[in-house]
């Protein structure tokens, strides 16, 4: 089970780390949310399995350890892809640490996409929309 879990996370990074390069934040930004929202679309079934292997990580302290070292490479690459895209500069001037921002955002979109796939529903092309608003409305052009 870790070794699947280790290679849906492959898989996220490398959706992820195919996002061009550009100057201008909001569109690095919705780059960043289209990549992250189409490989949950194409992977919404590995949603459910994810979550359940997340639970049952809990009562297994082997498993649990394996999946922290998953866990660990994929933070590692998140840290760095946010130092790689550099800081993000809000409306109010406000600087946001690449590193951070990208912690906010994947965590944002990965427990949203978790709670609806609870819920049984389908993560649907609007709310790609949705999260694309949310994270660069506050950005400065």
């Amino acid at each position: 089970m870790v070794g699947l879990i280790e290679q849906v996370i492959l898989q996220a990074m490398e959706k992820v780390k195919d996002v061009p390069h550009t100057k201008n934040q909001k569109e690095r930004v919705a780059a960043i949310i289209e990549n992250l929202f189409n490989f949950i679309m194409e992977e919404r079934e590995l949603m459910t399995v994810f979550q359940r292997a997340g639970y049952d990580f809990l009562h297994h302290h082997n498993t649990l350890e394996r999946f922290k070292k998953v866990m660990d490479k994929f933070q590692i690459f998140r840290d760095n892809f946010g130092n790689k895209i550099g800081d993000i500069v809000t409306v109010n001037g406000y600087i946001i640490p690449g590193k951070d921002f990208m912690r906010v955002l994947t965590s944002s979109i990965w427990g949203y996409c978790m709670d609806e796939s609870k819920e049984g529903k389908i993560i649907t092309e609007d709310k790609k929309e949705m999260f694309q608003e949310i994270f660069t409305a506050f950005l400065r052009e």
